[in-house]
């Protein structure tokens, strides 16, 4: 079962209740978030790594799986090692990083549609600069995780599961999954999927064939800011194969 990005839910839950969960529901009568959201109160003090214990007790009678893809920046780097801790040898962190400068390119587009809509325009150096150090800082966590508990680590590329995602998901949990066979299939069972927060595209349809990589920052995103970004990011740039500074 995919639970998006939970952390959000620790941050955001007061006034959530009327949320549109990917079920099709409200979150107030989900029937996974709904008991937890029913007081938001019963969320206060909790960490993210509380929330996601709660989940799995919530539905390991009928699923295999939960997926939460809360990313580990900021404040929440922590969690991976929390749940290690809590959950033991099923917990399973899979690292998926992608070229610093798409990054990048992404913070600073943000930034200007919120700039047109009247907020503050920062300026796109820092954003850069900002982004990249980040990027860094994000990625030595999880290779940090990666060189704690290498069996339970697996780094996947962005680039490499959006041009081949079922063959990038199916090698995946063949490597976490070796004694349960997991079929790989295109369903779209509202039972599946309950993510309150996440990408837009969290309520259409999935398939293999609609995935696709995002490559507008190779033909929109200056040179000089790119360059920038791969020099302050250079050692992991390296390891991770973004080596290629004519894109």
């Amino acid at each position: 079962m995919a639970c998006g990005e939970t952390v959000n839910v620790i941050r955001r839950a007061p006034g959530q209740l009327d949320r549109l969960c990917t079920c099709g529901r409200q979150a107030k009568v989900c029937p996974v978030w709904g008991p937890l959201l029913a007081s938001p109160e019963k969320l206060g003090g909790w960490t993210h790594s509380d929330l996601d214990m709660a989940l799995l007790e919530g539905i390991q009678a009928s699923k295999r799986v939960m997926i939460d893809s809360s990313k580990t920046a900021g404040g929440t780097f922590r969690s991976p090692f929390r749940l290690r801790r809590q959950i033991g040898k099923d917990f399973q962190l899979v690292h998926l990083v992608r070229d610093p400068r798409a990054v990048c390119w992404s913070i600073v587009k943000r930034r200007s549609r919120v700039a047109a809509r009247g907020g503050v325009q920062l300026n796109p150096w820092l954003l850069c600069i900002h982004g990249a150090v980040g990027w860094l800082i994000a990625n030595l966590k999880c290779e940090l995780f990666g060189w704690r508990y290498p069996k339970q680590y697996r780094r996947v590329r962005y680039e490499d599961l959006s041009r081949a995602p079922y063959e990038t998901l199916s090698k995946l949990f063949a490597d976490f999954l070796p004694e349960e066979p997991f079929d790989i299939v295109e369903a779209n069972a509202a039972d599946n999927r309950h993510q309150l927060f996440g990408n837009r595209a969290r309520h259409e349809q999935v398939s293999f064939a609609g995935v696709h990589e995002d490559t507008e920052w190779r033909d929109a995103m200056p040179a000089a800011y790119g360059l920038l970004v791969t020099t302050l990011g250079a050692l992991l740039c390296a390891r991770y194969g973004y080596t290629n500074l004519s894109r």
